[in-house]
């Protein structure tokens, strides 16, 4: 398993504020329910900027589920999270970017080796 770029952000304002300076991260988790705004708000700031990382909303309010499909979550957990509901989560998302890699991959084969 692998962990790069993570970084906690207390406030969807000081993540807005963070990706107002070109700041990218490789996993955004999000709630739904925050002062301010809404995850699905935040989602679409991130999305402005970052087309390809995923999202995954970890909530208590089954209200903006299919709203999620809008900013191409990955997943969206209700809450209470169990310990093995969170690590198959991450387990599924890892794989999937393990697998995304992958396929970005050229070998090339020469004299010289691979």
């Amino acid at each position: 398993m692998f962990w790069t770029n993570i970084n906690h952000q207390s406030s969807g304002f000081e993540l807005t504020s963070a990706l107002d300076k070109g700041k990218q991260f490789d996993i955004y988790c999000l709630d739904i329910m925050m002062p301010g705004f809404t995850g699905i708000d935040l989602a679409n700031e991130i999305r402005g900027s970052d087309k390809t990382a995923p999202i995954l909303f970890f909530t208590s309010s089954a209200e903006f589920a299919l709203e999620s499909y809008s900013v191409r979550a990955a997943d969206y957990v209700l809450k209470p999270v169990s310990k093995e509901k969170l690590f198959l989560t991450f387990d599924e998302l890892l794989e999937q970017i393990e697998a995304q890699k992958k396929e970005n991959t050229i070998i090339v084969k020469s004299c010289d080796g691979i």
